[in-house]
């Protein structure tokens, strides 16, 4: 096959590519919307003489919860007490608030079905794979396959994030704006680290959703040649 006659079908399978990718993304949508990936600024807070903790979170709509971790309470009658009796001024309150705010958007904000479905999927794909190539049984055939199932499921079906760089990028991104550190965020950047660390090349290969696209792409334009010898 000489590369005129290759070359339409290059381009035909980057067309399919990227129609399954608009497809795909519109079931995504579908199976996991309704949680937002962004939550908006909070107003500034209210605060008034002689305020119970309990009047202070009704006054700014703040749930048990966020006072309890933002404060330390040690059960309901704390409500009752004076926010006087606290010692804090009121950059302090704020700044507290604002984090334990933070984090209860950040554990609403997540698809706790997903997250945890994804995670379990990816690494038993990972250990496939490594199986494979253990075996010495991933071939050119094989190989874009793979590829593939990879970017559909674990980059649209499963939605984008969590993935290995989006996972740093949101933690740093966190906590150099609201100085907060998202511990389940904390666990996955763990353990993608430790992926890297014992698995290195193997993951940007076969565990990052922008790796294996580009590599899937890559291949569609290669040489029959080559990609026999590969």
């Amino acid at each position: 096959m000489n590369e005129k006659i290759a070359q339409p079908a290059v381009w035909l399978k980057f067309a399919a590519l990227v129609v399954m990718v608009i497809l795909l993304s519109l079931l995504s949508t579908s199976l996991w919307q309704g949680k937002p990936e962004k939550t908006a600024d909070a107003p500034p807070l209210v605060f008034r003489d002689g305020m119970t903790i309990a009047e202070f979170g009704r006054e700014n709509s703040l749930p048990n919860e966020v006072l309890k971790k933002a404060f330390q309470l040690q059960g309901k009658a704390d409500l009752d007490k004076k926010m006087a009796e606290l010692k804090l001024p009121q950059e302090e309150i704020s700044s507290r608030i604002n984090q334990s705010r933070t984090l209860e958007a950040e554990y609403e904000s997540k698809n706790w079905v997903k997250i945890p479905l994804k995670f379990a999927f990816w690494l038993a794909f990972l250990c496939f794979v490594f199986t494979l190539m253990r075996r010495k049984k991933i071939t050119s055939r094989i190989r874009p396959a793979l590829y593939l199932g990879a970017v559909g499921v674990f980059g649209i079906i499963l939605g984008s994030d969590p993935s290995p760089m989006g996972t740093i990028k949101d933690a740093i991104a966190l906590y150099g704006a609201k100085g907060v550190i998202f511990p389940p965020r904390m666990i996955a950047l763990s353990i993608f680290l430790i992926t890297v660390l014992l698995a290195n090349k193997f993951i940007c290969s076969w565990g990052c959703q922008v790796g294996t696209l580009q590599d899937l792409i890559f291949r569609l334009n290669r040489n029959p040649a080559i990609r026999r010898a590969s």
